[in-house]
């Protein structure tokens, strides 16, 4: 099984139907209350909004009796069940011809607690959000709602310990920026002029905080550009935007990526296309569209030319936003490059100096959120011993056993050294998604409770492998008596399931050098948490070709994405990382880490002409570093929810994304 890329796990960086860099082991539910359109209110009408809070204690013991995750009931569940009640419930105070309340969810898991805040949004009386605030704020919203509670909680054994509301709330982005959506006409081919074809490609306009007359636009007005990656767009809602857009005067604009979400050229079932389909899903491409959209933006809503634009991405989308700035300079003023791992392009000298430090950190993050050395070291020797039984047909009979592997799946790892190994990475790979979402919902600090059970285990048992095979049956399991432990006996480095983004992404990899964490090699360090591996770009080749056929392109990343020294050159970008995110291994946190990668590229740069060049410093260079200690993946755009922030590190954090924007905003090109 691969281990997965720059987006699936925890829909960490865009919010809605997305996320970036990512695995595919599931370590609690992802959240998916995701954020509706508001009603529109009709003439004379006003739109009203409060929050119901409810802190539920999940679950009943299993039937096994071992230690499991609770399963709290999805977000998406609660937002159902609380909007059909409330508009059966109380349709008579709603307006009229306005459609019905809706409901958004957004959930924050602590082991067995599960906290909800549900934003309702409707057209109506003021009667209704006082009725059920008062009544949440006094105990009382299972007499209010008693159909929602015998639907929440009474089938899943939960219980309602405590619930309040408010009234006096902030709407979130989507509706207190202004937000539109639209669709733009966009070139499918920039580089051919004699191509006419185009698709619909999905962009936001957010206006609320942009200067109404052109002087002030001029003056002292900005534009926010933020970058869709490896999945859907979802709905604007990203902190680091709309946090900073009206301080900026910011008109925000989001773009879709081609090829993701609504924005498809092609029409195949499910999105699946053909190798052919997939020609024109290339970086170059990418920043082409972006640079149309805007362009069309600005000339649609009447910009001034002097009003300076600074392009920000998170993960994959945060190399995309280096590249923007590089290869379009004029356009992209600056840039924000948030958890972007631009060293980790697949067969380079920078990729091979760095993937170790991906390992490296995951260490690191059991470590720091522990305080101790014991969970990590227990990990490292347990996986150690897992890597070994793998190499003979007794040790994976063992494992087979101690895992409960499904029948399938057992006979697999038991007949082949190859299935072996592809359940080492599986197991190893709960720890890179651990990792990779640890400070964000819906499950807060996994790292830590991953270490509790692990640390717990030896403790009683002086066990490492013990130890192993208890986490991983606490996340994994259901608790029932027949549950087995399942995965894809078949290791690959790529995804080949039949997901339109998985696809679309492994076509990238395949072709221009992004990268599956399982394309990170290890050197079996004794500071990180695994033994030594390779990773061999033949094999790539050759799932690339089992994926995508014969006639696909061989693998040829752009000059952009290879040179570092051209970035240090153009300047104006500022990276910020988690410095517990595995993914930062392959950003910069230093100018001295920066300068270590142009010298990775020089030697190729070399060959071709190139002159070494040194600004002296990251201030000479236009370059600035903001790392969020203790933070793991995407901490600038993972979403969170916007009413009520959690945890004292977000005000921190928050002050941090603010610092990020005014190095930005002092990059910003001299206005004309």
């Amino acid at each position: 099984m691969a281990i997965l890329p720059l987006f699936l796990l925890a829909l960490a960086c865009l919010g809605a139907n997305a996320a970036p860099i990512n695995d595919r082991f599931r370590t609690g539910k992802a959240e998916e209350g995701l954020p509706q359109l508001p009603l529109t209110a009709v003439p004379g009408e006003h739109m009203r909004y409060f929050t119901l809070s409810q802190v539920v204690q999940c679950c009943p013991p299993t039937s096994t009796g071992k230690p499991i995750l609770p399963t709290c009931q999805d977000a998406s569940d609660i937002s159902s069940w609380l909007a059909d009640n409330i508009n059966t419930q109380y349709k008579q105070l709603l307006a009229p011809g306005t459609g019905n309340a809706t409901v958004t969810t957004t959930l924050l898991q602590r082991v067995a607690q599960c906290n909800y805040s549900s934003l309702v949004t409707y057209v109506g009386s003021a009667d209704l959000e006082q009725q059920l605030a008062d009544a949440a704020n006094q105990g009382k919203l299972c007499d209010a709602l008693p159909q929602y509670c015998a639907q929440a909680f009474n089938p899943s054994g939960s219980t309602l310990q405590s619930s309040s509301g408010a009234t006096d709330v902030t709407p979130p982005p989507v509706v207190n920026f202004n937000c539109v959506k639209g669709f733009y006409k966009q070139t499918l081919d920039h580089f051919n002029t004699s191509d006419s074809r185009f698709f619909k490609q999905v962009f936001w306009v957010c206006d609320k905080s942009f200067p109404g007359n052109q002087q002030d636009k001029a003056s002292s007005g900005n534009i926010i550009v933020f970058l869709g990656n490896e999945s859907p767009l979802g709905i604007p809602k990203q902190p680091i935007v709309f946090e900073n857009a009206e301080r900026l005067n910011a008109l925000v604009l989001l773009v879709e990526h081609r090829y993701y979400g609504e924005s498809m050229p092609f029409s195949a079932p499910d999105d699946l296309l053909t190798t052919a389909q997939y020609k024109y899903l290339a970086i170059q491409q990418v920043i082409e569209d972006t640079a149309a959209v805007l362009a069309f933006v600005r000339k649609e809503r009447s910009v001034p030319a002097a009003v300076p634009a600074v392009v920000i991405g998170g993960s994959y989308g945060g190399m995309l936003a280096s590249y923007h700035r590089v290869v379009k300079p004029d356009v992209f003023a600056a840039a924000v490059a948030a958890s972007g791992p631009l060293t980790y392009v697949f067969g380079t000298q920078m990729w091979a100096d760095t993937s170790n430090k991906y390992h490296e950190i995951l260490a690191d993050s059991l470590d720091v959120n522990t305080g101790s050395k014991m969970c990590s070291g227990t990990v490292r020797a347990g996986l150690d011993e897992v890597l070994k039984m793998t190499k003979h047909k007794a040790g994976r009979r063992q494992l087979a056993s101690l895992f409960s592997l499904c029948p399938g799946t057992a006979a697999a790892v038991e007949k082949s050294q190859e299935a072996g190994f592809a359940f080492y990475m599986d197991v190893y790979g709960q720890f890179h998604g651990w990792v990779q979402v640890n400070d964000q919902p819906p499950l807060l600090g996994q790292v830590a409770l991953a270490c509790d059970i692990i640390t717990t285990t030896y403790d009683r048992t002086q066990n490492p492998l013990q130890a192993i095979v208890d986490v991983s049956y606490y996340f994994r399991s259901n608790g029932s008596a027949n549950w087995c432990y399942s995965f894809n006996s078949n290791y690959t480095l790529i995804v080949g399931d039949p997901d339109a983004s998985l696809r679309a992404y492994s076509y990238q990899v395949c072709t221009q050098g992004s990268v599956y964490s399982s394309e990170m090699a290890a050197t079996g360090s004794p500071n990180t948490l695994t033994p030594a591996y390779g990773v061999w770009g033949l094999m790539l080749r050759q799932e690339c070709r089992n994926l995508f056929g014969r006639r696909l392109p061989e693998r040829k990343s752009p000059r952009f994405m290879l040179d570092m020294q051209q970035l240090c050159k153009t300047g104006g970008i500022v990276f910020t990382n988690g410095d517990l995110d595995g993914w930062a291994g392959g950003s910069f946190q230093s100018f001295k880490e920066l300068q270590a990668a142009i010298a990775a590229g020089f030697a190729g740069n070399a060959r071709h002409g190139g002159k070494w060049w040194d600004a002296g410093d990251a201030a000479a260079a236009r370059i600035a570093f903001v790392t969020y200690k203790g933070a793991s993946h995407c901490t600038d755009t993972h979403s969170y929810n916007w009413a009520n922030p959690t945890g004292q590190e977000q005000g921190i954090y928050k002050r941090q994304r603010a610092q990020a924007m005014d190095y930005a905003a002092k990059f910003m090109r001299p206005r004309k």
